[in-house]
């Protein structure tokens, strides 16, 4: 992505805000100024692979890598057999300005930033070969009333296979990285607090033919933890799918967990079984599947 058109995407986001900050002035009236870094509207989606947060799990996989561009098929023999993978996301999301929270007739209306890190590397190897780190930036806008969610997100990221994983298997990629500009949309229901259902997609602002030009999505959450009640320890399921346009198949993950607090911070761990295109940029295009654990940690 040539740093001119990142410098649009940015620009246009900063106008966006900048009007969202100037029509909230007048619906929200001289009684409330908006208020800046407080909590979210709209909470991450605890199942879905891309979702910005902070997390960490191990798994055994086993892929296809027949849809790898560039991938020798000799070398790639051993990797489809199952591993043992890592995977790390730095991520971080927070509404930057609130204009309003909910009350009757009035929905919450927030306007953020999130930047996260997605990172999968191998743990059968002493030096842990990365296989593929994507970055993420984005600018989320979140409603929330009376049980209905909504969020906008204009994001911008890049995507990049593992050197390690390259000279391994002697990889030859005609773009070993890949920037994209994407508009995501999210819609959830959640009938009581600690139940959510979901469905949204993305559609991608570019030319990457390396990447899918758009994808639907859909899930289902459970988790006690987010009851005004909860105390101590609490139970959590999530189920979340995606159908995406460059492979023509369908991706799922869960989890299978509990929320715990230690000290101040919520703990969810659990385990975490995959099947379908992976979530990683530069594998988009190969099957996978794992299963393994899963914890996240909120702040």
């Amino acid at each position: 992505m040539p740093i001119v058109r990142l410098k649009k995407t940015i620009g246009s986001c900063v106008v966006l805000t900048a009007l969202l900050l100037a029509t909230s002035a007048g619906a929200a009236g001289q009684d409330q100024a908006p208020r800046w870094f407080v909590g979210e509207p709209v909470a991450p989606l605890i199942a879905d692979p891309t979702e910005v947060m902070l997390r960490a799990g191990a798994h055994w996989i086993s892929r296809d890598l027949t849809g790898l561009e560039g991938a020798d098929p000799e070398g790639t023999a051993a990797f489809e057999r199952g591993e043992r993978e890592g995977e790390v996301a730095l991520g971080y999301r927070t509404a930057l300005v609130s204009f309003q929270r909910e009350a009757p007739g009035r929905p919450a209306l927030a306007v953020g930033f999130e930047v996260g890190i997605f990172a999968r590397f191998l743990l059968d190897t002493r030096a842990a070969d990365l296989l593929n780190t994507d970055f993420r930036v984005g600018f989320p806008v979140q409603l929330a009333y009376s049980g209905w969610e909504a969020r906008f997100t204009l994001t911008h990221s890049s995507y990049h296979l593992g050197d390690d994983l390259a000279r391994r298997f002697d990889i030859e990629l005609v773009s070993p990285e890949v920037n994209a500009n994407r508009v995501h949309l999210l819609v959830a229901r959640r009938p009581v607090d600690e139940v959510r259902v979901y469905a949204g997609g993305v559609l991608d602002l570019g030319s990457n033919d390396a990447l899918e030009k758009w994808s639907v999505q859909w899930g289902a959450e459970w988790d006690r933890s987010v009851r005004a009640d909860h105390r101590g320890t609490a139970p959590l399921i999530a189920a979340d799918f995606r159908y995406d346009e460059l492979t023509g198949r369908i991706a799922g993950n869960a989890i299978i967990g509990a929320t715990f607090h230690v000290s101040e911070t919520r703990i969810q761990l659990g385990a975490h079984g995959h099947f379908g295109p992976s979530a990683a940029g530069r594998l988009r295009t190969i099957d996978e599947e794992f299963i393994g654990f899963w914890v996240r940690f909120i702040p």
